[in-house]
Order: C-alpha cells, then sequence, then structure tokens
C-alpha cells in the first residue's frame, strides 16, 4: 500500500476535497468531504480507470475479505478536523457472468474497489463486520458525531430515516435521525 495507511489516504482526499470547496465559498459556512478507498492485499483500490480496472479488482475481490476504509473532513470556521470509519467486507462468490454485467450497468466506474454494495442487482457482499453505511461512501454516525463535536446543530427531522442495514447496528452512535426502515420503492 506504499508509505500511507489507507485511513491516512482516505482523511487526506477528504480534507482535499472539503479545503478545495472551503476556499471557493469564502462564507464560513462548514463543509463536509469525503472519500472512500478499498484496501486489499496490500493495495489501495480507489476507482477504476477503465473496465478492464474493473473487472480484475473485482477479480480479485471476489470470495475474499477486503476493508473499506472512508475518510471524512470537516472544514468549518477556519478549524479543521478530520476522521475515518472502517469497515471488513466479505465478497460471496459471483460469477464472471456477474462481473461482466456488472461492468456493463457502468455502476462500477465511480466507485472505490469498482463495486457497490447497495447494488440490487449484484449484489456482491456475503458479509460485512462494522458500518454499511461507511461502505456505502458515508458513515453517517461518524459524521454526525463530528459535527456536533465542531458545534454543528443537527435538526432531526420526521422524514429522514436510516436504511434497513442500520437498525441494528451496534456501532450507532447517538444519531440524531429517526431509525426506522424506509418504505419499499
Amino acid at each position: 500500500m506504499g508509505d500511507e495507511a489507507p485511513a491516512a489516504v482516505a482523511e487526506r482526499l477528504a480534507l482535499e476535497k472539503a479545503r478545495a470547496i472551503a476556499s471557493s465559498r469564502g462564507d464560513g459556512i462548514p463543509v463536509v468531504g469525503a472519500d472512500t478507498v478499498v484496501a486489499h492485499a496490500g493495495h489501495i483500490l480507489n476507482k477504476p480507470r477503465d473496465a478492464q480496472e474493473a473487472r480484475e479488482m473485482l477479480c480479485s475481490l471476489r470470495g475474499d475479505e477486503h476493508v473499506v476504509v472512508t475518510g471524512i473532513a470537516l472544514v468549518s470556521g477556519g478549524v479543521e478536523r478530520t476522521g475515518h470509519a472502517s469497515t471488513a467486507v466479505t465478497m460471496r462468490e459471483y460469477s464472471d457472468e456477474e462481473i461482466e454485467g456488472y461492468i456493463a450497468s457502468g455502476d462500477c466506474m465511480d466507485k472505490a474497489g469498482a463495486y457497490g454494495i447497495q447494488h440490487p442487482a449484484f449484489s456482491p457482499a456475503a458479509g460485512v463486520d462494522g458500518c454499511y453505511m461507511n461502505v456505502v461512501g458515508l458513515p453517517l454516525c461518524a459524521l454526525a458525531r463530528m459535527l456536533r463535536e465542531a458545534g454543528v446543530d443537527i435538526k432531526k427531522r420526521p422524514e429522514w430515516s436510516l436504511p434497513q442495514q442500520c437498525l441494528d447496528c451496534e456501532v450507532r452512535d447517538g444519531l440524531e435521525i429517526a431509525a426506522r426502515p424506509t418504505s419499499p420503492g
């Protein structure tokens, strides 16, 4: 993985994004940046550059475990905060045909590790140990905690709900959003 640990890479990329937006705004409104990387077999997998690289990533992840790390950065009032969440994911033994269908959908091209855990047809994961929303790309509990620590008021809204995967989460951390199943469709 080179000299930089996956958490450091994710946090650095998230902070670069937040700084870029904050510097262009200049209005003091808090800015959040996030970036997700996949760590597997000593390598960091970012977004694939092309279909061949997506195919290689998906084949290497198949039937194996990896770690998804999402860095979060908050730039607010001249103060910068960073953090991250890490989640272990075990992939199922999907077929070559499933890989080709997923690549053809184009959905793999904008995701670290070339997959979206939430994709209903491909559904690549066999198991998740940790925060599901981290694997989606934004660990809501960690973000809410960071915002609270920075003094940003999070107002609960009745229409907000967490995905089903968060309802029984042991690491959910006082997130100020109603935890209820989302309605189908």
